[in-house]
């Protein structure tokens, strides 16, 4: 038997400026890796860490599970349809 819980998150003024700020993070640099994927015809997700990752953390200030999470959330929306580049919103929700 599975159980879903729905959970409310009342974080305090200075936390939500930090997860606004990690959800934009996280949403700007699954736009760019959406356009480098693009570029590269290719929705590898093996291929786009090796070569992303380090960039990834660098240029949006990703911790190592933001960044990982962001190339599968890149792939999942680049697999949907190869024709067209995704685009993620910058208060779109992530995983």
């Amino acid at each position: 038997m599975k159980m879903t819980l729905q959970t409310r998150l009342l974080p305090a003024p200075d936390q939500v400026m930090a997860l606004e700020a990690t959800l934009r993070a996280c949403n700007a640099a699954a736009d760019w890796l959406a356009g480098e994927a693009f570029v590269r015809k290719t929705a590898n997700k093996v291929l786009l860490q090796q070569l992303y990752y380090r960039e990834l953390r660098a240029r949006f200030d990703l911790s190592a599970q933001m960044a990982v999470r962001c190339i599968a959330q890149t792939c999942e929306a680049y697999k949907r349809d190869k024709k067209k580049r995704p685009h993620f919103r910058p208060c779109a929700s992530i995983p």
